[in-house]
């Protein structure tokens, strides 16, 4: 670890990345008011952040931290209120409203000037060292509502992944039935050249949720949580909504397909639709669906410090969804086929300025943008396992220091890189109302049942309903396409 901090300060002098102490300070300046989304240990981490970035500039920071489920209420809240923000947390999609509304503004201009005059390096010398999506992923053409390029209006926070997660206790544990039914445990894989088929995957998840087996606590080991839709209907070759043409797909069969697979799961006793999180967090579900690059923290805490269980990472599976489908691309035994095509879901947030930042504070607050993204802020990101790197002059130190985790951390470069990964259909979209006015609500009710009842909630879906309220919401949101 010394030399990844020797690394880190060498990257920092090569490119001038040294803060004046003091310089630019204006104490009659009101602090600056910052509004993130946050979990615990991403609070504890701004709060030691801002303090480190008062002590070398003299410019003060209000900080609040709010979870996930509150924060845009809170921001929504707060701007009505005519209490807004200066720098606030944003995601790919919401650049269509809030650069529709003027809530953010382009910072091209004042992150340059602040590279230049605190950094000693222009925007483009700064922002060099990180995955291109990263930056592109904030540029934003407002003259036709367009992503991937146009002017900057965030710098991001991170590039993330949800991916798939287990518990190496939890199937160990049921590994005679997982070997007797021909199916080997992750560990065992050479992911470079086979990988589960989504019926093996399902099987070996029916293995442990039917076993009578109990964790180390004396609770119930459950199989799976549901995998996420858009995973599903990318393994069926489909997409939800073809956004070129304005089109909701979700009355076609690759969705329909990942509709019924987590019916399967649901009807085979497999998987389970609770709060995945709390359950993989103590050590009684197998795997884990939304093992979050920003969590890992926590489930090094609680997983290995707390339970002393072992947990780590895996490609999704690969192949279609429907049995028919794996069988035709499977070899050999049908739970495991011979390709890697496989997608992960790739994430990302960002830093904004809001339009109430005054032009003569724009620079300070651009500034305290790009402290946040200095190559030794995002190093103690990555130490603190509260990410994972977007710098590329991190990577290699980031794969081959052991105290880094989980032991196959790798795969969450393979997404982010785009080997592997996609981003989320609603990251392109204004609202996510097409997806989840209507269509949610039907979900739910498959979500919400068990055993042969999944499967007859599955057949009472109203296909063409479920796509025409979900046109109709796309269209709504979308009036000016």
């Amino acid at each position: 670890m010394r030399k990844l901090l020797i690394r880190i300060m060498v990257v920092m002098l090569g490119i001038g990345l040294v803060l004046s102490p003091m310089a630019g300070c204006r104490s009659s300046d009101r602090p600056l008011s910052v509004l993130f989304m946050a979990n615990s240990g991403e609070i504890e981490f701004y709060e030691a952040r801002f303090a480190e970035f008062t002590e070398q500039t003299g410019i003060e920071v209000n900080f609040l931290g709010v979870g996930w489920a509150d924060y845009y209420t809170r921001l929504t809240t707060s701007m009505h209120a005519g209490n807004w923000p200066d720098i606030i947390y944003i995601r790919a999609s919401d650049l269509i409203l809030f650069t529709r509304e003027n809530t953010i503004i382009a910072i091209d201009e004042y992150v340059e000037a602040a590279a230049q005059a605190y950094f000693n390096v222009s925007w483009e010398q700064f922002s060099g060292r990180f995955f291109d999506t990263a930056i592109d992923l904030y540029s934003f053409d407002r003259s036709n509502e367009s992503f991937m390029g146009g002017e900057l209006f965030a710098v991001p926070k991170d590039l993330s992944v949800q991916q798939l997660g287990f518990v190496r206790d939890a199937i160990y544990a049921n590994l005679p039935a997982i070997r007797a039914a021909g199916l080997r445990p992750p560990w065992e894989m050479d992911f470079a050249v086979e990988n589960y088929s989504w019926y093996g995957f399902r099987r070996m998840a029916e293995i442990i949720g039917a076993s009578d087996i109990l964790c180390a606590d004396g609770g119930e080991i459950f199989g799976a949580d549901l995998p996420p839709l858009e995973v599903l209907v990318w393994a069926n070759n489909g997409q939800m909504i073809n956004l070129d043409a304005g089109q909701v797909n979700l009355n076609s069969q690759p969705v329909r397909d990942a509709v019924y697979y987590q019916a399967q799961l649901l009807a085979g006793g497999g998987g389970m639709s609770g709060d995945g999180f709390a359950h993989f967090l103590s050590g009684n579900l197998a795997f884990y669906s939304q093992v979050n690059s920003w969590d890992v923290g926590a489930f090094n805490y609680n997983l290995v410090d707390s339970l002393g269980l072992e947990w780590d990472i895996m490609p999704w599976p690969a192949g279609p969804t429907t049995l028919t489908g794996q069988m035709k691309v499977g070899q050999g035994h049908p739970g495991t086929v011979r390709e890697s095509d496989w997608h992960g879901l790739i994430t990302s947030a960002g830093y904004a300025m809001t339009s109430r930042v005054r032009r003569d504070r724009r620079v300070d607050a651009a500034r305290l943008l790009l402290h946040l993204i200095t190559p030794t802020t995002l190093n103690e990101r990555i130490n603190a396992g509260l990410t994972i790197p977007m710098d590329e002059t991190l990577i290699e130190y980031y794969l081959t220091d052991e105290a880094f985790s989980p032991q196959s951390r790798s795969i969450f470069l393979d997404v982010i890189s785009g080997d592997n990964g996609r981003f989320p259909s609603w990251y392109w979209t204004a609202s996510r109302t097409w997806e989840e006015a209507h269509f949610s609500s039907q979900l739910a009710i498959v979500h919400a049942a068990t055993g042969n009842a999944a499967i007859e909630a599955f057949n009472n879906l109203n296909w063409t309903q479920i796509q025409n309220f979900s046109q109709f919401a796309f269209d709504e949101a979308h009036w000016w396409r």
